[in-house]
C-alpha cells in the first residue's frame, strides 16, 4: 500500500511468475520435462517476439549457484535444458539453453546462459519436395517444388506436420485451425464497394508457398512480415492434460521404417502402430511443441505517453523510400522455355522439309539443326512489381523508382515474395522503441502481461498508441524485452513495429488479380 508522504516503491526482488529451467525424463511416448526453479539470478534478460524470428533469453549467475556446477559447457552440447519465464499472468517464453560462457578471473566472474525461444526449431525442419520420398528423389504431384494453397494458419500447419512426420519429432500443431469464414449478411450490402468487399473477402488472406528444401523459417517469413502476423511454439510438458493439436506420432513411426538416418529403419513391429493407436490422435503422448499462429489485437487504448512518467526514453527511426518498383528475375518459367525451344525446333524442321521440295536443293532435306537452349531465359525472364502508393506520397517527380532485387525466376512464387518483402523493406519504414518502467513495484501504470481488464496491460501484436507533444503513432508490438536485476528497477522494452497500409476494395481488387497470376505461373513453372 502506498502512504501518502512517502516515495512509492520502485525496486523490484522477484520480476517473473516462474523463472525455471528443466531436463527430459524419458523418450518417446510417457516422457516428460521435470522443473527446477533456477532461483536468484544476477541478472535475467527475457525478449519474447511476435513474428517468426526466434525470441531470446540470458541469465547470470554467480559462480557459487547450485546451477553452474549442473550445466556446463560440455553438457550443454550433450543435453538439452529447457527453459522457461511466466510474467503478468503469461506464458512469456519458452525455450532452450543455447550457450554458456564465461569470461574472468577462475571462481569470480559470473556464469551467462543464453538460449533461444522454441522458433528456433523452425530453423532447423526443412520443407522438402516430397516427404514421403527420399532425397535422392524428390518429385511432387505439383512437379518440382511442394505448392501449397490455402489461408496462413492452415497452410502451416499442413507444411510443419508433413516435415515433422518425416522427421518423427514431437513438434505439431495447435488446433483448431483458425481463419474460418463466416457467411455475411446480405442486407448490408448498399453500393458496388460493399459487393466487392464480399466477394474479395473469400479469397482475402490466401497464401500460396512452394518449398523445395527451405527451412519453414525461410518458408514462412516473408508471409509473416507481409501480412504482419506471429507464430508462437510453446513447450507443453508431459504433465496434466495435453492441449489440442494434430499429432501424427504414429504415421512418423511407420516412415521411419524407411529412413535409413532413423533408429526404427527396418524394424517391421512399427507396422503396428497405426493399427494400435490410430493414423493420428488430437493429444500429445509425451512432452513436445506445440505451434500456433497469432492474430494482431485492436488496443488503442493502452497509451504511452511522454508527459506520463513511465517513458525513460524512446528511439524513434523513420526512413526514406528507395524504391516503388521491385525487379526480380533473369531465369523464364521452366515450361515456357520448353515451349520454345520445342515451337523454334518444328519451325526449322518445317523450314527444311520445304526447301527439301525445290529443284535443286534436295539434299537439304538430310539437315537435322537443333536450338537448343538458344532462346532460353529471353521472353517472360523479368518482372517488375510496383507500389503506386510510395511513389504517389513522396511524388512522382522525387520518388527513387526501381532496384533490381533477385535473380529468382519470374512469373513464381519465389519472385513474387522477394518482391514484395522488397518493397516492404525499401519502401520507407518506422519503428519505434520505447524504454519504459515496467509499470512500478506497487503494480501501477503500463505492463506487458495478461490482460487484466484495465488498459495497462498489453500483449505481443496488440496495436497500441504512443502520444508525444501533439503526435500520434499507432503500431502493434513486434517484441518486448524485459531486464531485470534484484533489488533494483524493472525494465520493460517494448519494440512497435510498422502496420502495413490499409487498402479499399478497388486496391484489393487489383492486389488480388496480381496474386492469382503469380499462383498460375508459379505452377506452370515447377512442371
Amino acid at each position: 500500500m502506498t502512504v501518502p508522504g512517502y516515495a512509492r516503491p520502485n525496486t523490484v526482488d522477484s520480476a517473473f511468475d516462474y523463472f525455471d529451467i528443466g531436463l527430459r525424463r524419458g523418450s518417446g511416448p510417457g516422457s516428460t520435462i521435470e522443473w527446477r526453479p533456477v532461483g536468484r539470478y544476477l541478472k535475467a534478460t527475457v525478449r519474447p517476439t511476435f513474428g517468426i524470428d526466434p525470441g531470446t533469453f540470458s541469465f547470470s549467475l554467480h559462480p557459487d549457484h547450485p546451477i553452474v556446477s549442473a550445466i556446463t559447457k560440455r553438457n550443454v552440447t550433450k543435453a538439452c535444458w529447457h527453459f522457461r519465464a511466466g510474467y503478468n499472468g503469461l506464458n512469456a517464453l519458452t525455450g532452450r539453453i543455447m550457450n554458456v560462457d564465461y569470461d574472468g578471473a577462475p571462481g569470480r566472474a559470473p556464469f551467462t546462459y543464453s538460449g533461444k525461444c522454441n522458433k528456433v526449431w523452425l530453423q532447423s525442419m526443412n520443407a522438402w519436395v516430397n516427404n514421403q520420398l527420399p532425397p535422392e528423389v524428390q518429385v511432387n504431384l505439383t512437379g518440382k517444388q511442394d505448392i501449397r494453397i490455402g489461408k496462413p494458419d492452415a497452410l502451416f500447419k499442413s507444411y510443419l506436420t508433413s516435415v515433422a512426420t518425416r522427421l518423427n519429432v514431437p513438434v505439431v500443431p495447435a488446433l483448431p485451425i483458425r481463419d474460418s469464414w463466416e457467411w455475411p449478411n446480405l442486407a448490408d450490402i448498399d453500393s458496388l464497394d460493399d459487393l466487392l468487399d464480399l466477394v474479395l473477402d473469400v479469397g482475402e488472406g490466401l497464401v500460396a508457398l512452394a518449398a523445395r528444401f527451405p527451412s519453414l523459417h525461410d518458408l514462412w517469413g516473408p508471409t509473416t512480415e507481409r501480412l504482419e502476423m506471429g507464430v508462437r511454439i510453446d513447450t507443453y510438458d508431459g504433465h496434466g492434460t495435453s492441449p489440442q493439436v494434430f499429432n501424427t506420432s504414429s504415421l512418423a513411426n511407420l516412415q521411419s521404417i524407411i529412413d535409413r538416418t532413423s533408429d526404427g529403419f527396418l524394424d517391421l513391429s512399427r507396422l503396428l502402430d497405426p493399427l494400435n493407436d490410430g493414423l493420428f490422435s488430437l493429444a500429445l503422448d509425451r512432452a513436445g511443441y506445440v505451434l500456433d499462429t497469432v492474430q494482431k489485437r485492436q488496443r488503442q487504448n493502452v497509451q504511452w505517453r511522454t508527459d506520463g512518467g513511465q517513458i525513460a526514453s524512446y528511439k524513434y527511426s523513420a526512413s526514406h523510400p528507395e524504391l516503388y518498383m521491385a525487379v526480380v528475375g533473369g531465369k523464364s518459367p521452366a515450361i515456357l522455355n520448353d515451349v520454345i525451344e520445342i515451337g523454334a525446333n518444328l519451325a526449322i524442321a518445317a523450314l527444311i522439309a520445304g526447301l527439301a521440295t525445290i529443284p535443286g536443293l534436295a539434299g537439304v532435306g538430310g539437315l537435322s539443326v537443333v536450338v537448343g537452349d538458344l532462346f532460353d531465359d529471353i521472353f517472360f525472364a523479368y518482372e517488375v512489381y510496383w507500389d503506386a502508393d510510395i511513389r504517389d506520397a513522396v511524388g512522382a517527380d522525387d520518388a527513387l523508382p526501381e532496384q533490381f532485387v533477385d535473380n529468382t525466376a519470374s512469373h513464381s512464387i519465389e519472385g513474387y515474395s522477394t518482391a514484395h518483402q522488397a518493397l516492404k523493406e525499401k519502401g520507407g519504414s518506422e519503428t519505434l522503441t520505447l524504454t519504459a518502467v515496467g509499470g512500478t513495484a506497487d503494480g501501477r501504470g503500463i505492463s506487458f502481461g495478461a490482460d487484466n481488464g484495465t488498459a495497462r496491460r498489453y500483449q505481443l501484436g496488440d496495436v497500441v498508441t504512443f502520444y508525444d507533444r501533439g503526435n500520434v503513432v499507432e503500431q502493434y508490438v513486434s517484441e518486448v524485452a524485459i531486464t531485470h536485476e534484484p533489488g533494483k528497477g524493472l525494465i520493460e522494452e517494448p519494440t512497435v513495429g510498422k502496420s502495413k497500409r490499409a487498402k479499399g476494395p478497388w486496391d484489393r481488387v487489383f492486389g488480388l488479380f496480381g496474386q492469382a497470376g503469380a499462383l498460375a505461373d508459379a505452377v506452370a513453372n515447377s512442371v
